[in-house]
């Protein structure tokens, strides 16, 4: 069998002989001679470790270290101390840089590290630095790994291919839901509903609670149901087995009564009418074995009887229950008196609701009287406010007499005045009809004109937009 590995690179003779290689332990001086003039032995090594005290040269020089060092997976390892592979990131999400730090490793194909990740990553194309080694490509299957694929608070293993980091195993890069249904997984809005039939929607406590405390009530009614079947259900049990039990004992009777005499049995035998003795040195008559086949056969009708009324105190459980299902549902039923209407903003009449159709394209008025629930108009919606709706215009407007001072400001001119005669200094006469002093301190022509008032015709057509924005409703009457 070839000598283990480790003690032939610690012993020059195969491990063999005592004498340790001189390149692994250096010579060394003790207080029998000068340095080197002792060989080392594995007794002396004993001795050595056993006298050195912790953290003393003599302690420090005896750890056990490679003679070359070895990197394994990439994280250089020389026997005097562990190793690990972890390491931590806490890169920013938005830079691709991912940055880690990992005492004594080297970049070689193959290596191997895990590192946790705090925040989730949102940038592109990352990249990953170990122990400052370089910034190497970080990729899943061969492909660049997506952004939001490495998630905040999950650990990943990664190998190194020789060109980029390798992300070993499945990857599960789903960080955000959509809505739930029934096929999957999602963000779900609460409902405290107990008739509503979206398959979308989840449930409230106060939903649950609602539905907890009628079911309950049927509960109860079901429990006293089943309580008094149990009872009864007991009753039948206990008589059952009182009738199996005075069978077996009519039996065991039945069998002694019947049993002929042996000629190896000592002296006669004793008959009893007894049928609740416990004595075996007796044999049972006719009359007490009939006595308890009698009891017997009135105990099997009691059995009977009691199974009877089991079987009718579970089907009383059973009208039970299903009066308790109609009560549930009558309450939920009850939730709007029967007839009463209201408006659904949807295309159809939701379940225990009936649509309403003898009102159609009309409006809704809010009345304060006791007009409400009636209707009135003759024009439908869709006709009345429609685009480009045509108005005719005609009539007159209204009599109007101008003011003076709604007239504008304008003057007569006057021309051929005669001259005046010497000694004359007033000249009276007559112009467009009027009267004219020209003497007078203030000339003017006659007034003319009725002052009456007048109108202007109004005649024509215009086009208004009246499409106005609306939305659909139906009315719908509690079924």
């Amino acid at each position: 069998m070839p000598f283990p590995g480790i003690f032939r690179r610690l012993f020059g003779n195969e491990g063999a002989g005592p004498l340790l290689r001189k390149e692994i332990i250096p010579p060394h001086a003790d207080t029998h001679g000068s340095a080197g003039s002792d060989p080392i032995t594995p007794e002396s090594i004993g001795a050595m470790a056993a006298n050195a005290k912790p953290g003393s040269a003599s302690s420090a020089d005896l750890a056990v270290k490679l003679k070359t060092p070895r990197a394994i997976d990439g994280v250089g390892f020389d026997g005097s101390a562990a190793i690990t592979h972890y390491a931590t990131c806490s890169t920013a999400a938005g830079t691709a840089a991912k940055v880690v730090s990992l005492a004594g490793f080297t970049l070689v194909t193959g290596a191997k590290v895990t590192v946790r990740f705090t925040v989730t990553n949102t940038a592109a194309n990352p990249t990953l630095n170990v122990g400052g080694t370089g910034a190497k490509a970080i990729q899943y299957r061969n492909a660049t790994i997506t952004a939001g694929a490495l998630a905040a608070n999950r650990t990943y293993e990664f190998v190194y291919d020789g060109s980029s980091w390798e992300l070993v195993g499945d990857l599960d890069s789903n960080t955000t839901y959509g809505a739930a249904s029934t096929s999957k997984a999602g963000i779900v809005q609460l409902s405290s509903a107990v008739n509503s039939t979206s398959e979308t929607q989840a449930a409230t406590p106060k939903a649950a609670k609602t539905a907890y405390d009628k079911g309950i009530a049927a509960a109860s009614a079901a429990t006293a149901a089943k309580s008094a079947a149990d009872t009864a259900q007991d009753t039948a049990d206990a008589a059952k087995t009182a009738a199996a039990a005075a069978q077996t004992k009519a039996n065991s009777a039945y069998t002694e009564a019947t049993k002929a005499a042996s000629t190896s049995a000592a002296g006669r035998v004793q008959l009893s009418d007894a049928v609740n003795s416990a004595v075996s040195t007796t044999a049972a008559t006719s009359k007490a074995a009939k006595t308890a086949y009698d009891k017997g056969v009135a105990a099997a009708t009691a059995a009977s009887a009691a199974q009877s009324a089991a079987t009718a105190a579970k089907s009383a459980a059973a009208a039970a229950q299903t009066k308790a299902n109609s009560a549930y549902t009558l309450a939920e039923a009850a939730s709007f008196p029967k007839g009463t209407r209201l408006l659904f903003h949807q295309a159809a009449a939701p379940t225990g609701w009936t649509k309403q159709t003898t009102v159609n394209d009309a409006a809704l008025r809010v009345v304060s009287g006791t007009t409400g629930g009636g209707t009135g108009g003759s024009l439908a919606f869709s006709s009345l406010f429609a685009a480009g709706k045509a108005v005719t215009l005609s009539g007159s407007v209204g009599a109007t007499t101008l003011t003076l001072a709604q007239l504008a400001s304008h003057t007569h001119p006057i021309s051929g005045f005669p001259s005046l005669g010497p000694g004359s200094n007033r000249l009276a006469m007559s112009i467009g009809g009027g009267a004219f002093d020209a003497g007078s301190s203030s000339p003017k022509v006659a007034a003319a004109g009725g002052s009456q008032s007048h109108t202007h015709t109004l005649a024509g057509s215009a086009k208004i937009a009246l499409n106005v924005k609306y939305t659909d409703v139906i009315i719908c009457a509690k079924a």
